[in-house]
């Protein structure tokens, strides 16, 4: 691996992951994302994701969030949602939402009326979108990679800049990060994301100089 400039085939990845990154970072490096199920009572769900089936924390908060968002469109009871109910809010989700957040929240929908609640009954006729191949991406040049990191003000973006830019880390999983996840001394990452997610793992891996400096700025 080589830990200098972004590869180019993923530069263009720095950008996108830059604005899908939330603002609520602390200084450990860690997320704190509110839960949207407490007000409900439905925090076991987090937990029968977590233990029955095994999944990831930022999965299951994922899933925390787009069931969240199914109870504010709802407003029945549990026990009274019906199919068309569920129809309603897939086809407001489909008039609002990506293709790809489609299949997100369908697949949250699946897994807490199918496999939480048991009724499957409810989920079962809904079917995933077909793959449809993503329309050329026209890839940013050094240059003007260059320019954009300049333009940063925000400590803590630079950082997530470059750490995206020299580690080829996903969002979450530099999002996810703690300092006892991180070597100084050798520029070495190991992602914790191991430890829990079980399906996308990172074992080991590198930033480079600059990062080196930025990150000694922040902390």
């Amino acid at each position: 691996m080589n830990p200098g400039s972004p590869a180019p085939q993923a530069s263009v990845l720095i950008l996108a992951r830059l604005r899908a990154t939330r603002k609520e970072v602390d200084p450990g490096f860690s997320l704190a994302l509110a839960d949207p199920l407490e007000p409900c009572g439905l925090s076991d769900f987090k937990g029968f994701c977590e233990v029955d089936l095994g999944l990831g924390k930022e999965t299951i908060r994922s899933h925390a969030w787009r069931l969240g968002k199914f109870l504010e469109f709802n407003d029945k009871p549990l026990g009274d949602v019906t199919r068309e109910d569920l129809r309603a809010f897939l086809r407001w989700v489909k008039e609002n939402y990506t293709r790809g957040s489609y299949s997100n929240f369908l697949k949250t929908l699946k897994v807490f009326f199918r496999d939480y609640l048991g009724r499957e009954d409810l989920v079962k006729t809904f079917k995933f979108p077909g793959w449809v191949p993503p329309k050329p991406i026209k890839l940013p040049t050094e240059e003007e990679l260059r320019r954009f990191h300049e333009a940063l003000t925000d400590l803590r973006m630079k950082v997530l800049f470059l750490f995206y830019a020299t580690s080829g880390l996903r969002r979450c999983e530099v999002l996810g990060l703690h300092k006892e996840d991180v070597d100084l001394g050798l520029r070495q990452i190991v992602p914790n994301n191991h430890e829990t997610n079980t399906t996308k793992n990172t074992w080991v891996t590198f930033y480079n100089e600059e990062a080196e400096r930025v990150l000694s700025e922040y902390l």
